[in-house]
């Protein structure tokens, strides 16, 4: 959903919005005016369905689009976070620290079950040993490999988890590293001007998620957007007040 590819025009936060009614996510769209002129905005993919997919009835979503201006506001709070990078590159620092325990333990943990593993291969091993040696009979011998089995598959099973929870611990510090540098090389250079592809990268980096959420306000629907960043404590909530006209 973050591919550029099949996107004509750049939309900084493209793949990152949810609509919290339907759960879909929304995509950019612009529209043209009078004077040639083009507007951006973002609209709920469960309006634009072939098939309705909202509600008891299966309707379309009723989410109403997002004003362009939304990239501004994100963007502002990033700007900020550059400009004054220290509680971020705090909070940074925090997180690699307690990931890599994280993965550590997952590797002490996947050391212990494949080791746990290696001592049912040998029970199994034994077992065949007695039964061919006589000293139990064959239903002795099928209930013993049936529990080995039985043993063996929950500890792959668990093997196959931690080994996954430990790779996404590795990817998750190669992520917050990655985040470090990049902040503290732009904080070097903000007052230079960012290409495009340099602010979305900080946007992938440092947003973590955006969910839409209708408001009836004067009668009318309008959204509101949960901005959560990833590496802070921080959420915005925005609204059609706080957009720049």
């Amino acid at each position: 959903k973050f591919s550029p590819r099949n996107s004509r025009r750049n939309y900084l936060l493209r793949g990152l919005m949810t609509c919290s009614l339907c759960g879909l996510t929304y995509t950019g769209a612009y529209w043209s005016r009078v004077d040639g002129s083009e507007s951006i905005y973002y609209r709920c993919n469960g309006r634009s369905q072939g098939r309705g997919l909202y509600g008891k009835h299966a309707q379309l979503c009723p989410s109403p689009g997002v004003p362009g201006e939304i990239e501004a506001l994100v963007w502002a709070d990033i700007e900020g976070f550059l400009r004054n990078p220290g509680d971020v590159i705090k909070e940074l620092v925090s997180q690699v620290q307690q990931t890599d325990e994280d993965a550590n333990k997952m590797l002490y943990r996947e050391a212990e079950l494949e080791r746990a593993v290696l001592d049912l291969s040998a029970q199994r091993d034994l077992v065949i040993g007695l039964f061919r040696r006589g000293r139990i009979d064959g239903e002795a011998l099928e209930r013993q490999l049936d529990q080995i089995d039985v043993e063996d598959s929950q500890l792959r099973s668990d093997l196959a988890s931690v080994q996954a929870r430990g790779q996404a611990a590795e990817e998750k510090i190669a992520r917050l590293r990655t985040a470090e540098d990049v902040i503290q090389d732009l904080n070097a250079r903000l007052d230079e001007e960012l290409t495009w592809e340099h602010k979305r990268q900080l946007v992938e980096l440092l947003v973590d998620r955006i969910t839409i959420t209708p408001s009836l306000e004067d009668g009318q629907a309008v959204p509101v957007a949960e901005v959560t960043y990833s590496f802070t404590p921080i959420t915005k909530r925005t609204g059609r007040d706080s957009l720049p006209q």
